[in-house]
């Protein structure tokens, strides 16, 4: 396993922290998870597809809710 020094600002420590104890995760834990989802993410709009988020409707059919760009 690989060791790495980072700088974050006061404000992405600040949500990772956040997302950390929200999670009962590490923060290492946490950034693990993010760089696994940046992955998932590239490698899907590679193959041209979208990433998003999405909701089911009254229809059935799921509503794209917010579209990520510029990963």
């Amino acid at each position: 396993m690989s060791t790495y020094t980072i700088h974050l600002s006061d404000e992405i420590d600040e949500r990772l922290s956040d997302i950390a104890r929200d999670r009962k995760i590490s923060k290492a834990e946490a950034m693990q998870r993010a760089i696994a989802l940046l992955s998932f993410a590239v490698d899907e709009e590679k193959q041209g597809h979208f990433v998003g988020s999405i909701k089911p409707s009254d229809s059935g059919k799921p509503e794209v809710v917010k579209e990520v760009v510029g990963l």
